[in-house]
């Protein structure tokens, strides 16, 4: 699953890169306003980069904030483009957003997969098979 988040996450900075570098006729449009599409890109990016990488939520940061301010300076390079410190402020802003619930929703499921600890268990009365049924039927 996090290698699929990890490619998935690769995948679609690439192509929000090749979207950003664009002519600007080239761009898809939802309809919504482009700060919105802007931001909900970079959250679904850093959404799936937080749940690929989990443990290294500031070197996630390091990459969204890079990638937004990135983006931007190589849209000086067309001459139809555009860049705009407001621009790399929200795609930065929505990506954060995204990674910081991608780790989160790591972090719940992960402490929804691990057994319960020996401090819990004594606290449970010393049973290790708490919320096991043991009765059988007797015939």
């Amino acid at each position: 699953m996090r290698r699929a988040a990890m490619v998935a996450a690769w995948l679609l900075l690439l192509f929000v890169l090749a979207v950003t570098i664009s002519p600007i006729a080239d761009r898809p449009q939802s309809g919504m306003p482009v700060h919105f599409e802007r931001a909900g890109a970079f959250a679904l990016i850093g959404f799936l980069f937080a749940f690929a990488y989990p443990h290294r939520l500031l070197q996630v940061f390091a990459i969204l904030i890079a990638a937004a301010a990135g983006f931007e300076v190589l849209q000086g390079l067309s001459p139809e483009r555009h860049p705009r410190m407001m621009d790399m402020l929200v795609k930065a802003a929505g990506g954060m957003v995204g990674a910081t619930i991608g780790w989160f929703c790591c972090n719940v499921v992960e402490k929804m997969r691990k057994p319960v600890s020996g401090s819990q268990v004594e606290k449970e009365g010393g049973r290790r098979d708490v919320g096991i049924d043991h009765h059988q039927d007797a015939e």
